[in-house]
């Protein structure tokens, strides 16, 4: 949903920009050349395409040259001015002030310049739903919700709209944010759904919730905006020559950490954000003034260090789901989830039972990626023209193989191919033949997959470590694939073991 999609935007016309204290964009004019498109545009030809101006001879294209080359050289000497006038007057401001003042400038703005982004959203959110339903008897999306940062309520609309209509009535959501502009816009979204909300201010270094308060906790499109306002200090005292944004991974970890204490037990965090993060539309509905006000804010994490030094030290954090779409050519949505679940048990016994439980979970995977197909098929392609991947083949009839003879010889033979539970018992050259083989097996747009238990049974001849799998085995393949995300399903509740399945597609 888009709100205030008729606001009008601000007027641009030359100069730098001076804020004043109403918020107002102020600027005056650094020449006496007058705004490359100011005046009426040329109207249609009868074929819909723009007609060129009459052709005058030589002369008439330089004079042309000539005013587009001032023109040119002046608007980049504007933009100039404008970044310096707003680094001067940004360094006038603390950490607070600069925050509230990029979201009063860009909640009326926020849905239509995002509107990508939440695309992908919805799409993952979908995913999570569909993966909640085939694999997770405890509702992943709990009844009571925490929106740690709502802005205007994309997230929870979403979450509303994918839930069956009868579990609304029972949800109990606090939506928490800094800014009263994003907040406003939020109110006037959800004002329909039966849901009971509250709205909160809460700082996310300090949360005031108390602990295992909610089922769910949710913080989107914000991680990378959690920064060391003595780190981002110092780097712009650098004039941003030092920037290292491990350095403000301390903070990242603080606010994660508070959010995860107000979880219940078996309580999920999802963390939706995109890599890389970057206001990369200078032209967008603020302009380039706006984009150094934003972009001075931004200290993404690698997405490798938030799993491994983030969320690797808060207690009892198990791994749900890795998922991903592409919000442009240029970067990714991400939705990662975490259950807080203690392993009370320690490893799965081999028992007489335990391969009817290791089967359970194996066909748990494949539900799950089955049930999420539709939406990520939808996703992988985003609206907007742009294709970056080729149309992704359904998951309907998989050829499932533990050795190399199971695997069709007949080269784009196949829609989808399952490694199954085999990875740890072959050694290092069985594996890439396998893969090798499956690859060739693949139609474009075909699935590989692979399913096995982490920790590998007691026994196995050749454990294998998670990381491996993309790291050393799927990287000579990389050129003709892509990462298509990752779930895990408890083997047994409160035993450390668990089946995990890695999804690839062939591109190529």
């Amino acid at each position: 949903m888009v709100a205030n999609r008729d606001t009008p935007k601000p007027q641009c016309v030359s100069g730098p920009a001076v804020i004043g204290q109403d918020g107002a964009c102020n600027r005056r004019h650094t020449s006496g050349v007058q705004p490359l498109l100011e005046g009426p545009a040329p109207g249609p030809h009868k074929s819909g395409v723009i007609a060129a101006p009459a052709q005058t001879g030589r002369g008439h294209d330089d004079n042309v040259c000539r005013e587009l080359s001032l023109r040119i050289r002046d608007f980049g000497e504007r933009v100039s001015e404008d970044e310096a006038g707003i680094r001067s007057l940004l360094s006038r401001l603390d950490a607070v002030a600069i925050n509230n003042l990029r979201y009063q400038l860009f909640a009326p703005y926020y849905d239509r310049h995002m509107l990508g982004h939440e695309l992908a959203i919805s799409n993952l959110l979908g995913q999570l739903v569909s993966l909640q339903s085939a694999a997770y008897p405890d509702a992943l999306i709990g009844d009571s919700i925490l929106e740690m940062t709502c802005g205007t309520g994309s997230v929870i609309d979403h979450v509303c709209r994918l839930l069956p209509p009868s579990r609304l009535t029972n949800l109990r959501i606090t939506a928490n944010d800094w800014s009263e502009d994003m907040k406003a816009i939020a109110r006037e979204k959800l004002r329909n759904y039966p849901c009971q909300f509250t709205y909160a201010s809460e700082d996310l270094g300090e949360l005031s919730f108390k602990r295992g308060t909610f089922n769910t906790v949710f913080l989107s499109q914000t991680l990378h905006l959690i920064i060391d306002s003595d780190v981002q200090r110092q780097e712009r005292e650098s004039n941003y020559m030092f920037i290292d944004e491990n350095r403000h991974l301390t903070e990242k970890l603080k606010v994660l950490r508070n959010a995860w204490w107000t979880l219940k037990e078996r309580g999920v965090m999802v963390i939706i954000d995109e890599w890389p993060a970057l206001l990369s539309d200078r032209g967008g509905p603020l302009g380039p003034g706006f984009a150094y006000l934003f972009n001075d804010g931004l200290r993404p994490a690698d997405l490798r260090m938030v799993q491994d030094s983030i969320m690797s030290q808060l207690p009892s954090a198990r791994y749900i789901c890795q998922l991903k779409v592409p919000i442009d050519r240029h970067h990714h949505m991400y939705l990662i989830a975490y259950r807080k679940e203690h392993y009370e048990q320690g490893r799965l016994p081999e028992t007489p039972g335990a391969a009817s439980l290791r089967e359970a979970a194996f066909q748990a995977v494949m539900h799950a990626f089955s049930s999420m197909d539709e939406h990520l098929r939808i996703g992988m392609n985003p609206r907007g023209g742009e294709r970056p991947y080729v149309d992704f083949l359904p998951i309907a009839t998989p050829v499932v193989a533990s050795t190399l003879a199971d695997i069709p010889t007949a080269a784009a033979s196949c829609d989808c191919v399952v490694l199954r539970q085999c990875m740890h018992n072959q050694g290092k050259t069985e594996r890439f033949n396998m893969i090798s083989a499956s690859m060739n097996a693949l139609s474009v747009g075909g699935a590989l997959v692979f399913i096995d238990e982490w920790l590998p049974p007691v026994g196995s001849p050749h454990p294998l470590r998670q990381t491996d799998i993309g790291s050393v085995y799927m990287g000579p393949f990389f050129r003709n694939l892509v990462s298509a995300g990752a779930v895990r399903v408890p083997i047994y509740e409160g035993f450390e073991n668990s089946m995990y399945g890695y999804q690839f597609r062939k591109v190529i």
